[in-house]
């Protein structure tokens, strides 16, 4: 079994388990976060591969508590 790294930019995951034969590989988290932003032209999903992964995975309830942070409840 070989080793197919995720083809997003910056990304260093491998073991992928999705390929496209335009884009490449890409990864478990990439593919979420692919879909949570509800991309589905080609030139977006060009430009989503080209976007470097942040050095962290940021995952949507991580931003909520981010968010609830930022605008707390008024109590």
């Amino acid at each position: 079994m070989s080793v197919m790294a995720c083809n997003r930019k910056g990304c260093p995951n491998v073991l992928c388990d999705r390929h496209s034969r335009t884009y490449g590989n890409i990864c478990y988290d990439c593919f979420e976060e692919l879909c949570s932003l509800n991309i589905t032209k080609e030139s977006q999903i060009v430009d989503f591969m080209n976007t470097a992964k942040s050095e962290f995975d940021e995952t949507p309830m991580s931003r909520r508590d981010k968010l609830e942070r930022i605008f707390p409840i008024l109590v």
